[in-house]
């Protein structure tokens, strides 16, 4: 299984590969898509973190419970 880089870099591979891009365009779409996962990466890492996060149960609020199914008559 690839990660996500290695699979950009496939992908961009590819796109060389068939002439759709230039080299130089494929080496700034690989460090635009790096930057990209970082930045992702770096703000799902920070709202984990955040009260807004956290499960309802944890912040106070009460869950109410689901009512158990009903079951057909056999």
């Amino acid at each position: 299984m690839l990660s996500g880089i290695q699979s950009v870099w496939v992908l961009v591979g590819l796109a060389v590969g068939a002439g759709w891009i230039t080299a130089g365009q494929a080496n700034t779409y690989t460090v635009g898509a790096t930057v990209l996962g970082l930045v992702v990466s770096v703000s799902l890492t920070w709202w984990t973190r955040t009260p807004a996060a956290r499960p309802r149960d944890a912040d106070g609020t009460p869950l109410v419970p689901a009512p158990p199914p009903t079951r057909l008559a056999e």
